[in-house]
Parts: structure tokens; C-alpha cells; sequence
């Protein structure tokens, strides 16, 4: 912990930080707020009746779910530069519950790492398509 004070007051007044450096929950409700307000990604209509994964029993209940979801995927994408869509995938599955059976992990849909990663390169934070 030291090490880490010692590298901070090296930077100088200002303390640096990456998005490593920072709880995903706070950047991840941050840039969400950013998406919202600044009005450049298109919300589908659906959003309100889609769940995000066949796992899931219901609709997400936030209804800015979409911009978290676009913020969760950029923080995804930023971590593990080659990830695709199966790896985002698995990364937002979960597991289903079937009663009194055993639970089994479920990958989410192929839609829904896509959708919201769609808008991202229009964004100057989103990172560019090859």
C-alpha cells in the first residue's frame, strides 16, 4: 500500500488513475450518466419488454439498464482488448434457476453484448472497428 502512495505523490498535485485504478460500480454508473446526457446512442424501443439473457426471469428494472449495459461492455472491452462476442457472453450470463433442479451457468444472448456495443465507435471514448 505504501508503494502505491509513494507512486501516486510522484505523479505530482494531481493523482493519476486508470480505469483499473477505479471500482468498476462507480465508472460503470458514471458513464452511464455520461451516455445519457449526452444523447448519442439510440435506446431501442424494446428495451422495457427484453430481458438481457434467457437465464433471467424478467426485465432488468432499471430503466436506464441500456446505458449501464453500453458502459459494463465498454469497461469489458477496454480490460481485454481481442474479447468478442462470445467472450462478452459469457461475461454477462448468469446462472438459471430451475426450481429445485441444480442451476447451470447460461451465456447471455449473442444480441445482447452486440446492441449495446454497436453505438460505441460513434462515441469518442468507444473504441474503433478494424
Amino acid at each position: 500500500m505504501a508503494a502505491l502512495k509513494n507512486k501516486i505523490r510522484r505523479i505530482g498535485k494531481r493523482k493519476g488513475a486508470t480505469l483499473k485504478d477505479v471500482s468498476a460500480w462507480r465508472w460503470i454508473k458514471t458513464a452511464a450518466r455520461h451516455f445519457k446526457q449526452e444523447g448519442k446512442i439510440f435506446v431501442p424501443n424494446c428495451t422495457e419488454l427484453i430481458k438481457s439473457s434467457h437465464g433471467r426471469e424478467r426485465a432488468p428494472q432499471n430503466p436506464d439498464w441500456y446505458y449501464v449495459r453500453c458502459a459494463a461492455v465498454l469497461r469489458a472491452i477496454y480490460l481485454r482488448p481481442g474479447v468478442g462476442y462470445g467472450g462478452l457472453s459469457k461475461r454477462f450470463g448468469n446462472k438459471k434457476n430451475y426450481g429445485s433442479r441444480p442451476e447451470h451457468t447460461r451465456r447471455t444472448t449473442a444480441a445482447a453484448p452486440s446492441t449495446p456495443s454497436t453505438p460505441l465507435p460513434a462515441l469518442s471514448t468507444g473504441p474503433a472497428s478494424p
